[in-house]
């Protein structure tokens, strides 16, 4: 279970879930996806504020760094039920460790580990349903980080996105 940071991170909830449309028989990796996203933006040398908003789309200019020089990392773990019923993440503390020393190699800015795993902890409980009970199932949650910035030079972009 992850350890409660005293970060609060704002909620702008979906207007109508996605989860009647899973075949819950055949929950196949990467056909579904939750109804919300964390997104936080790293912009004039710091993290800005995060959101967890519906999941949908992002708009990035043709220009993006991460799209023509591979600034863009992402781990990915699971949440998962218990007998009991309780939601459990797997080892986030091991995939921030991993994210932290990817981060350093890449020349990115690391998301705060409170906003890694409060954002995953509140992302996970607002979306709960989405965590199936079946034995040997779970939920992928696969925190992503790339460059936004939009200079065609070759060069460490200046502002990314965490979601």
């Amino acid at each position: 279970m992850l350890t409660t940071f005293d970060i609060k991170i704002p909620v702008r909830r979906a207007y109508h879930s996605r989860l009647n449309e899973v075949d819950w028989s055949n929950p196949e990796l990467g056909a579904y996806t939750s109804d919300h996203m964390l997104v936080c933006d790293y912009s004039d040398g710091g993290w800005q504020t995060a959101e967890i908003q519906p999941f949908g789309p992002f708009t990035l200019s043709p220009t993006t760094l991460a799209l023509h020089y591979g600034q863009t990392i992402f781990e990915g773990m699971k949440a998962f039920r218990t007998k009991d019923g309780r939601i459990h993440i797997f080892r986030p503390d091991r995939h921030y460790e991993r994210l932290t020393s990817t981060t350093a190699r890449m020349c990115m800015p690391t998301p705060p580990a409170d906003l890694f795993m409060e954002g995953l902890r509140q992302l996970v409980e607002l979306d709960k349903d989405w965590v199936p009970a079946q034995p040997g199932t779970s939920l992928y949650l696969r925190p992503m980080l790339f460059a936004t910035g939009t200079k065609l030079t070759v060069r460490v972009s200046d502002s990314y996105r965490f979601a």
